[in-house]
């Protein structure tokens, strides 16, 4: 059947046959292989599940900097993680997007041009700008995005104290491998992705809304293998807001978690759990990478199938064991220029 229910959810797992064909998608580099064979695998999911209930919009568990310990994390077991948030943890005024400009402002970062979350906009290929540029293109309602630009901080590591790595190593009692920013105007996001990494995501400026799926459930994404080999994610084709219920069924029968973070929020997202994300206001938020404790699924294995994935933790163990520098954010810049583009799914 391919369905399993663990506490009221449905978790949908990979049919061996889809196990294979997207492999064999990802070698080959193209979504469009076995496209038939596909469609036969998933109309039988998706008679299998027509009678499931509709999934629930969650809550993310909440703590205050007094209230969280690092052994709530570490406490999860491999498989069974989830996502939580810490109100209030830092100064709401760290950055602005005015200090950004005055004083970084000739950092090249990465730039979604048109980040709508519409389904199409995983094919639009990033460029690089100057950051004073991009925030310039913000302020004026353009739908621009800044994506994983984390080069920034090794040409400016006093960053790294604006963004509070120090402390959130000290609170969460990991070691992060790179920081980033996300910069963004308001209205603009990123699709459901899932990424290889913990990430303890600060919320800088401004109001950012999560949603957020069980990587148990990555099949109901519906991932996109095979779009792009050495993408830095694997990506879906739904937003929340744009997606057609006859063609992704199984997206309405799972849970998603959803939390709307405000500037000083912190916010754990473990390793390959999916999330859309959507600016509410013009925003700031940097990411911290952590190297993942959960045990990947099939869908993380498959990213790990790839020439990017090996040098970034070959690169991250080596920087840790001889202290940090910025070779992990070289790497980075030109992993997430990869993640977007190539060619689209042709349709039976």
């Amino acid at each position: 059947m391919g369905l399993n229910t663990v506490a009221q959810q449905a978790f949908i797992r990979f049919p061996l046959s889809l196990r294979f064909i997207y492999l064999c998608r990802h070698l080959a580099n193209t979504q469009n292989l076995f496209l038939k064979w596909e469609k036969r695998c998933l109309d039988r999911l998706h008679a299998n599940a027509r009678d499931l209930p509709k999934g629930r919009v969650l809550p993310v568990r909440e703590f205050t900097p007094d209230t969280f310990d690092a052994a709530i994390i570490k406490s999860m077991s491999r498989r069974e993680t989830f996502p939580i948030v810490i109100r209030g943890f830092a100064d709401p005024d760290l950055l602005t997007l005015e200090n950004l400009s005055s004083n970084y402002g000739n950092a090249m970062v990465p730039v979604h041009p048109n980040a709508n979350l519409k389904s199409g906009a995983i094919y639009r290929s990033l460029t690089h700008r100057p950051l004073a540029d991009v925030i310039e293109d913000i302020e004026s309602g353009k739908s621009i995005y800044t994506v994983a630009a984390t080069e920034i901080f090794g040409a400016y590591p006093e960053l790294s104290e604006h963004t509070q790595t120090s402390r959130i190593e000290k609170i969460a009692q990991v070691d992060i491998i790179k920081d980033e920013f996300f910069i963004g105007a308001a209205k603009t996001g990123s699709n459901f992705h899932a990424a290889p990494a913990d990430n303890y995501f600060l919320m800088v400026q401004g109001r950012k809304l999560w949603r957020l799926i069980d990587p148990r459930n990555s099949l109901a994404m519906y991932p996109t293998f095979g779009r792009q080999r050495e993408s830095a994610a694997v990506i879906s084709p739904i937003t929340s807001k744009d997606y057609d219920p006859g063609q992704y069924p199984l997206f309405e029968k799972i849970d998603m978690y959803e939390v709307e973070l405000q500037p000083g929020d912190l916010l754990y997202n473990p390793t390959m759990w999916w999330h859309e994300v959507e600016n509410l206001d013009a925003t700031i938020g940097a990411p911290h990478r952590v190297v993942p404790r959960s045990r990947y699924d099939f869908t993380g294995l498959i990213i790990l199938l790839r020439m990017a994935t090996f040098k970034y933790y070959t690169a991250a163990f080596r920087d840790l064991i001889r202290g940090k520098n910025s070779k992990v954010a070289e790497l980075s810049d030109t992993q997430v220029m990869t993640t977007y583009g190539g060619q689209p799914k042709k349709t039976l």
